[in-house]
């Protein structure tokens, strides 16, 4: 089961939990804003059962978290999220496009998925194709994306704005460190690096340019086809 669903799940059963353990806090006794709290955190591979589990109120809760004062049971989650990560090891949230995550909360790369991923910086920052034309290629070739929706700009946006294929690793907006093998090599880290230098105005943001003269996946002038074959692929 998947950290997203496990917390799914977990919040669905939050009720049933508190009903079923100890109605007081089982470090300080206190009978009060008790939260529930997974003694093997689920990002670690714990579990939703009674026996990972024990109620605290929400001071205790939060020393657990590495809180020192009484903070909410939210921010104790994000503060203990933050102390615990390290490059490698999935927080929360949903999972990017090009990674899986396995039983012990460790990302691991789901190749076919990564293959896509270098091909539409190769496109991008090689091949100067933009967004709308990588977009076409995609839907063209069939190919789903991480939920089995359309590809769109708003997903290529997230693609390729996310530092964690070059292999920085930010969670909640902090820097944990860099993963041992990203998804994107050398050659294409640079080439995202070189065409960003060249096309970023003086005011800091990305000139973005539209071809219309490349079109995929529709008739050309002359009357055949123009596919995603070699140039796409290449």
């Amino acid at each position: 089961m998947s950290i997203e669903n496990t917390r799914e799940e977990f919040e669905r059963l939050r009720e049933q939990f508190l009903e079923q353990l100890p109605k007081s806090c089982q470090n300080c006794g206190r009978e009060d804003d008790l939260h529930v709290h997974h003694i093997v955190p689920l990002a670690f591979g714990g579990r939703n059962v009674l026996s990972n589990l024990a109620t605290l109120c929400g001071k205790c809760h939060g020393k657990v978290h590495g809180i020192n004062i009484r903070e909410s049971h939210g921010k104790a989650v994000r503060e203990g999220r933050l102390k615990a990560a390290r490059p490698g090891k999935w927080g929360a949230g949903k999972v990017p496009y090009g990674y899986d995550i396995d039983r012990f909360g460790e990302m691991v790369i789901n190749e076919e998925e990564a293959q896509i991923i270098r091909l539409m910086y190769k496109w991008r920052y090689v091949d100067n194709l933009t967004w709308p034309q990588i977009t076409e290629i995609l839907r063209e070739m069939a190919i789903p994306t991480k939920t089995n929706g359309a590809w769109s700009n708003a997903t290529l946006h997230r693609i390729f704005n996310n530092p964690l294929y070059r292999g920085e690793y930010y969670l909640q907006g902090e820097f944990i460190g860099y993963l041992d093998n990203p998804i994107l090599d050398k050659t294409l880290i640079d080439a995202e690096d070189e065409y960003k230098r060249k096309h970023t105005l003086p005011n800091g943001k990305l000139y973005v340019f539209r071809c219309k003269s490349l079109k995929f996946g529709h008739k050309a002038e002359g009357g055949g086809r123009r596919g995603v074959g070699k140039r796409a692929l290449a």
